[in-house]
């Protein structure tokens, strides 16, 4: 029997935090990514406004790097 098993509602508690926060991490991971590559992408000398398209990025967060 696990830790917390006696405890449902902190087990489903912790679940859903885990989950939360994994999904936190992710969208952080993948905006990060979109970052790096439009900064690749505007080195290349890429328009902003395909920049944006490609990435989701909002033209003032391309303008920022």
């Amino acid at each position: 029997m696990g830790k917390f098993e006696e405890f449902p509602l902190m087990s489903t508690q912790l679940k859903k935090g885990r989950e939360e926060g994994l999904e936190e991490g992710l969208e952080k991971g993948r905006k990060e990514e979109c970052f790096k590559n439009a900064t690749k992408m505007k080195q290349a000398g890429i328009a902003s406004d395909i920049i944006a398209h490609v990435t989701g990025l909002s033209m003032e967060e391309i303008a920022s790097l």
